[in-house]
């Protein structure tokens, strides 16, 4: 079995891009709530369609 080695550098990286990612999530159920349609939000946020339609369920069962 391989030692780990504690990196941190690579630690700050994989930090700041899941920071990313969530802030992308989160302007998505912004324009998700205001109606924007799903290939808008995938050109300004990046995300891919089925991450969009998965957050566009989510903010949908939130609301019944």
């Amino acid at each position: 079995m391989m030692g780990f080695i504690w990196d941190e550098n690579i630690a700050m990286e994989v930090e700041r891009e899941e920071a990313q990612e969530i802030e992308r999530e989160r302007i998505a159920m912004k324009a998700l709530a205001k109606g924007i349609p799903l290939d808008v939000i995938h050109d300004i946020t990046g995300l891919d369609l089925e991450a969009i339609r998965s957050l566009q369920e989510e903010l949908n069962s939130g609301s019944n």
